[in-house]
């Protein structure tokens, strides 16, 4: 399988999977073609810290997740982190900056937070500039019935 990304001043927009035969394996509606979003916008002084993202997060959601002690360590460059310090998730919750699209606003600066929290393993979109205001949250639920 191959993954196509779309990138606006190194940050992610999109994916397009495609598998080894050529064949769109999925896709999101989400491909922007309106006007680019400023580079000079990814300066330290108008993002909010990765952190404050994932205490957002939690706190919005009322995610049961102890964030206060944590700590963001980076990944790779100043655009992804690791949390540690945190009790309630499954493994390290993680953040990376995005451009997420909206219909209204076109491409917005945003943390997506990834938090297993067993039952949920959400992706949530926090506003990157305020983190108190949540575009979009993925939920990839943790729950199956099965009739034997």
């Amino acid at each position: 399988m191959y993954v196509f990304t779309q990138h606006y001043s190194g940050l992610d927009a999109d994916r397009l999977q495609v598998d080894k035969d050529g064949s769109i394996f999925s896709y999101g509606s989400s491909i922007y073609e309106g006007d680019i979003p400023d580079a000079s916008r990814l300066t330290k002084r108008e993002i909010a810290a990765p952190i404050d993202a994932l205490k957002g997060a939690t706190s919005l959601l009322q995610l049961p997740i102890e964030a206060e002690g944590a700590t963001a360590e980076s990944i790779d460059s100043d655009k992804a982190f690791v949390f540690k310090g945190t009790a309630g998730t499954v493994k390290d919750p993680e953040a990376r900056l995005v451009y997420f699209r909206t219909d209204a606003n076109g491409l917005k600066l945003t943390w997506r937070v990834e938090t297993d929290i067993l039952s949920n393993w959400l992706l949530t979109y926090v506003d990157a500039t305020t983190n108190d205001q949540i575009h979009a949250v993925v939920d990839y639920s943790a729950d199956a019935a099965y009739q034997v």
